[in-house]
C-alpha cells in the first residue's frame, strides 16, 4: 500500500470514528422527567516520535474516546523499514492495537502495545504467539517496556 492509499484510508477511518462516536446520554431531572442529549466525543490527534543514531520510529493516531486509528513507521538503521496502520484501544494509559504493515513486500499483522507516560510512549515487548493469523503477545500483563526507544510527543 502506498502513502497516498494509507492516508486516504486513515482519513476515511477518522470520518467513520467521528460519525460513530456520538453517544446518547440520559439525565434525570425529576422522577417523571428524563432529558436525552447527544454527547459528541471530539477526536484528538497525537504524534509521537523517536529519533537517534539513524533510527526513527513515528506514531501518529487519532483518538476518539477509547478507540484509536493511525499510522506507525519503523525506520531502523540497517534493518527493513516497516510502515503501516494501527487500530485499537487505549485502556488504563496503555495503547493496544493491531499493526498492519508491509515489510520486504509481505503484508503482516501483529499486536503492538505502548504504555503512556507523561508526554511519551514506551513500547512493550514480550513472548508472542500466532493467533487467528496475527502475532499477539502471549501474556500482555508480563510485558517489559523499552526505555531505549522512548517516543516523545511532538508538540
Amino acid at each position: 500500500m502506498n502513502s497516498k492509499a494509507i492516508f486516504r484510508t486513515l482519513g476515511l477511518m477518522t470520518i467513520a470514528l467521528v460519525l460513530f462516536s456520538c453517544k446518547k446520554t440520559v439525565k434525570e431531572q425529576d422522577s417523571d422527567l428524563i432529558e436525552i442529549t447527544d454527547a459528541v466525543i471530539v477526536p484528538q490527534e497525537f504524534s509521537y516520535k523517536y529519533s537517534k543514531n539513524k533510527d526513527e520510529i513515528s506514531l501518529f493516531f487519532t483518538r476518539s474516546g477509547d478507540s484509536l486509528i493511525g499510522k506507525l513507521e519503523y525506520h531502523l538503521n540497517e534493518k527493513d523499514q516497516n510502515i503501516g496502520t494501527i487500530k485499537g484501544i487505549i485502556k488504563n494509559d496503555v495503547l493496544i492495537a493491531d499493526y498492519d504493515f508491509m515489510s520486504e513486500g509481505i503484508k503482516s499483522t501483529r499486536q503492538v502495545v505502548f504504555k503512556m507516560e507523561d508526554d511519551s510512549l514506551l513500547e512493550g515487548y514480550g513472548d508472542v504467539i500466532e493467533k487467528d493469523g496475527k502475532v499477539v503477545f502471549a501474556d500482555p500483563n508480563q510485558l517489559k517496556y523499552n526505555e531505549d526507544f522512548k517516543l516523545n510527543l511532538v508538540k
